[in-house]
């Protein structure tokens, strides 16, 4: 791993990213939860949110949404419908529509494995490699770019909870960052193999406490970087050229970023963008956001 000073880090954090996730409801667009079978006008259940647009912004400022739910709103039989009233009921026309409305890049989550013994999905999307793929597809089709966002986990990584998978639930700290590589490369290289334009690559979700724990819990800075590098070594044995990512939550703390980023950069591989989540309701009062 690279040794780096304290001031390097400024120099080579190119940009900040906010990522927010959300439910994309785009001007005029309607959403019908109902059967496929029996939507009628009368039984299905539909909600508009107008949005005006925002004059005036650079042609290179990136229009992202996240949209890694969709596939498992197809399959649970949700209908979308485009300004005249055409049904989209599959990726690609999804993804064309996103297209034509101004949306850019596609941020996209990946979990290792987001279903129980049984096959039953835990929920939030069941976003495995596969549902990546099928998303990477419509991405490829629509001419719109990735981001791919790698939780290192079956289910939600973030501040609270950084669970490991179940495959790697025995792993001491030398075997979790063997799999890190191994299953960052894998998943990366099927969803380049979709065809999609891939712009940014998150190693991790919200690891401001860490990730892969409890080997990887803050403060173990130690493992932290051993996990995030061995991803990072990962995604750039396939495609060097792709900006890579670290994203932490907590945006307005910048105390706790230069921290963070010290005993970073102290151990870890070079990266190209601080990805930062803020929430005003855990984040900061209204008093202090002027």
């Amino acid at each position: 791993m690279k040794n780096k000073t304290k001031g390097r880090l400024w120099k080579n954090i190119v940009s900040c990213l906010i990522v927010v996730s959300m439910l994309l409801m785009l001007p005029g667009m309607e959403l019908y939860a109902a059967d496929k079978e029996t939507i009628t006008s009368d039984s299905a259940i539909s909600g508009e949110l107008d949005i005006s647009k925002v004059e005036g912004l650079s042609d290179d400022f990136i229009m992202g949404v996240d949209i890694s739910s969709v596939m498992s709103e197809f399959e649970s039989g949700v209908v979308f419908q485009d300004f005249e009233g055409n049904t989209i009921d599959n990726i690609s026309d999804f993804c064309k529509f996103l297209k034509e409305c101004g949306i850019t890049h596609i941020r996209v989550r990946v979990w290792n494995d987001p279903y129980d013994e049984n096959g039953n999905g835990y929920g939030g999307g069941n976003n495995d490699v596969d549902k990546s793929v099928q998303i990477a597809e419509g991405c490829a089709a629509a001419g719109i770019k990735m981001l791919v966002d790698f939780h290192y986990s079956d289910f939600w990584a973030d501040p609270g909870k950084q669970i490991k998978p179940k495959a790697w639930k025995d792993f001491d700290a030398d075997q979790l960052e063997q799999a890190v590589y191994e299953f960052t490369e894998d998943s990366l290289r099927k969803v380049l193999e979709a065809g999609v334009n891939v712009t940014m690559i998150q190693v991790g979700n919200e690891v401001t406490n860490g990730l892969l724990w409890p080997e990887g819990l803050k403060p173990n800075y130690d493992n932290i970087a051993r996990f995030i590098s061995s991803g990072i070594r990962a995604c750039r044995a396939i495609k060097p050229e792709i900006p890579l990512m670290i994203h932490l939550d907590n945006g307005g703390n910048n105390e706790m970023y230069r921290d963070w980023f010290d005993h970073y950069m102290e151990r870890g591989e070079d990266f190209d963008y601080i990805g930062l989540s803020y929430y005003q309701f855990w984040h900061r009062s209204e008093e202090h956001t002027s």
